[in-house]
């Protein structure tokens, strides 16, 4: 059935970027803690954000804890959810290729 057929090749896409970004939250969190905690809670905030319910006071408070960090901290951070989003596009290139 193509339904079942797109089902299971979307979750392969979902658990295909589930694994590299739990391999680069590995390694960010190895090489830098303080970053990857920076991270982990700009994510938590995100996602409460971006909630069904909807938490309006976390775009704020995301804002907020940025404003804190310094120049240095911001770059590995931003980098952080670069690498991610790079990742998730060949993953996403992998997963346009798989179902053709």
């Amino acid at each position: 059935d193509a339904n079942t057929t797109t089902v299971n090749i979307d979750s392969r896409l979902n658990s295909n970027v589930k694994t590299l970004g739990r391999l680069l939250g590995d390694s960010i969190q190895r090489e830098n803690p303080k970053a990857f905690e920076a991270v982990e809670h700009l994510r938590r905030l995100g996602r409460e954000w971006r909630s069904e319910d909807g938490n309006p006071g976390a775009f704020n408070e995301m804002v907020d804890y940025v404003k804190e960090l310094s120049n240095k901290e911001l770059l590995v951070v931003a980098r952080s959810f670069a690498n991610f989003l790079a990742l998730s596009n060949s993953a996403e290139t992998h997963h346009r290729v798989r179902k053709l």
